[in-house]
């Protein structure tokens, strides 16, 4: 049987080193920031263990949104249509009451655009006969580029004597932009056109009947009071 010494239990001492004030600032644990959402784990000899809780979510970078290469404003087309002819030249067209804009991509350098006959400013109330306008389209070296009948009478805009165009860049692509001033037989009257040039398919402007008919009942009423108006008068 073994004997246990009790003679020196009277000098033992209690001693916890976590309320002892000669715990030093290092053997302390310290807060930090954490990046990410994490567990905190103490191990048996007091240290830290952190573990992230789920995986970074990492955000997609912001990019602006940038619009199609070949995104091609509505406004281009108001009334009109996209057209790609047999020469491969692509066009966009569009009208209003009182012009039609014609719109072609450009491959090469243009020096003039002609259109022959075109009626003065003056005139632009005067369009009758079935005289065939042809729009022409000239290169730097006075090459023929585009030539084409156009369906109707223009004009020249008021103050000019050439036709009204110009060279714009949309998206790194240049075009030539057209405007022809609609020609018609009397004043307060309009033509909404079907194609910009002979070559090109027909758009239906409006498949109600009614209407069709009433446009055509319309122009011919225009000529009859058109006609009357320069028949000579004899005097009794």
């Amino acid at each position: 049987m073994s004997r246990i010494d009790y003679s020196k239990w009277d000098h033992l001492e209690d001693s916890d080193d976590d309320n002892s004030d000669d715990s030093s600032p290092e053997t302390r644990p310290r807060v930090t920031k954490l990046e990410q959402p994490s567990r905190i784990t103490t191990q048996a000899d007091g240290t830290l263990l952190v573990e992230p809780s789920s995986p970074a979510t990492k955000q997609p970078p912001v990019q602006n949104k940038q619009p199609a290469k070949d995104e091609i404003p509505s406004e281009w087309t108001e009334k009109g249509d996209h057209v790609i002819l047999e020469n491969n030249i692509e066009l966009w067209w569009s009208q209003d009451r009182y012009s039609v804009t014609i719109r072609m991509r450009l491959e090469v350098k243009v020096q003039s655009v002609q259109v022959e006959p075109i009626l003065s400013y003056q005139d632009r109330h005067c369009a009758t006969g079935t005289q065939t306008l042809v729009l022409k389209i000239l290169t730097s070296d006075g090459a023929l580029w585009f030539e084409d009948s156009l369906p109707h009478p223009v004009h020249l805009a008021e103050d000019d004597d050439t036709v009204d165009w110009t060279i714009v860049t949309y998206q790194q692509h240049k075009y030539l932009t057209i405007i022809l001033y609609k020609a018609t037989p009397m004043a307060n009257m309009f033509v909404w056109w079907k194609r910009p040039f002979l070559q090109c398919p027909e758009r239906s402007i409006d498949n109600n009947d009614k209407s069709r008919r009433a446009f055509h009942q319309a122009w011919a009423e225009a000529h009859q009071q058109f006609a009357e108006t320069i028949r000579p008068r004899h005097t009794i």
